[in-house]
């Protein structure tokens, strides 16, 4: 058995749990305190509550050969405690995850390899899983089946992802728009990301995508070749300050510091455009997935 810990009830960490599960086939489940998400309900173990004493206990019980987490270092050394072989998720900008990583057998890291100054005793035992994502790679395979019709316009796509509460006001978004003549703007939370919906036919006619640092989206923009402008935050979180300079060297983003004017938007998408769709190729889960499904579980399951 290999047992996926997910402490957060964040949908970006269940959604990259389910793609990591995917790929390990039958002997995964999903172990959590939060109920089962995105019509996934098949091998969920649900616990009580996400103390470390719960979790110990369900270990003991349980006995997995093999445990993954997404979660802080006291889940991370339970699992040491009972003697089972530990994976840990890297988490960007998550310092303290760094002290079990140490302990760990492997590392599984959701960016690309050379994304960022990472320490030679972990490179040797990580695994890079770019931009993983399991709804980014459904609507994948759905658009190599179904596309938009490619309509001639006068203008250019924009499509504008944000996080709940986030993004520019309407007023400010008719400013944006009289700005940038000649782009069509559409704008999207970033939970649209997380189910089947026309954000996705957005993005596969997007010229740009304007959105700030998130996994989520990241994994969307690599699949669909979509280069994007950054906005970053004027106090970024850890997370997303780690995202944007992870991108910045390795993806074909415009990373803008602070939150852009009306009146400078037109030339950021302008050099958004100009930037190849291609760059994103670092971040294709597909080599990561496939180095877990080949080496990872012939070495965990023993």
């Amino acid at each position: 058995m290999i047992a996926i810990y997910v402490h957060e009830p964040r949908a970006e960490n269940f959604d990259r749990a389910r793609a990591v599960a995917a790929q390990l086939g039958e002997d995964a489940i999903l172990v959590s305190a939060h109920p089962p998400r995105l019509g996934w309900s098949a091998d969920w173990r649900l616990l009580p509550d996400s103390e470390v004493g719960t979790w110990a206990a369900w270990l003991a019980e349980n006995t997995p050969e093999t445990v993954i987490v997404d979660g802080p270092v006291s889940h991370a050394r339970a699992v040491k405690d009972v003697g089972a072989r530990l994976v840990m998720v890297a988490s960007p900008g998550d310092g303290e995850r760094g002290t079990a990583y140490a302990e760990a057998a492997a590392i599984l890291a959701p960016w690309p390899e050379d994304a960022i100054e990472w320490p030679a005793a972990w490179r040797e035992r990580t695994i890079h899983l770019g931009a993983v994502g399991w709804r980014a790679a459904q609507e994948d395979l759905r658009s190599q089946t179904f596309r938009p019709l490619e309509v001639r316009t006068s203008f250019r796509h924009c499509v504008a992802v944000w996080p709940t509460g986030g993004g520019p006001d309407p007023r400010e978004r008719r400013a944006i728009s009289i700005e940038t003549p000649g782009w069509r703007w559409i704008y999207a939370p970033e939970r649209a990301l997380h189910e089947p919906g026309p954000i996705w036919s957005a993005l596969m006619r997007a010229d740009v995508t304007v959105c700030a640092p998130s996994l989520m989206t990241f994994a969307a923009l690599a699949r669909f070749g979509v280069p994007a402008v950054l906005a970053v935050p004027d106090r970024p979180s850890p997370a997303a300050a780690f995202l944007a300079e992870a991108a910045g060297r390795t993806a074909p983003v415009v990373v803008s510091r602070p939150w852009p004017q009306p009146e400078d938007w037109s030339g950021l998408l302008d050099e958004a455009r100009g930037l190849e769709g291609k760059q994103w190729a670092s971040w294709d889960p597909e080599l990561g997935l496939a180095e877990l499904g080949t080496l990872a579980v012939s070495a965990f399951v023993s």
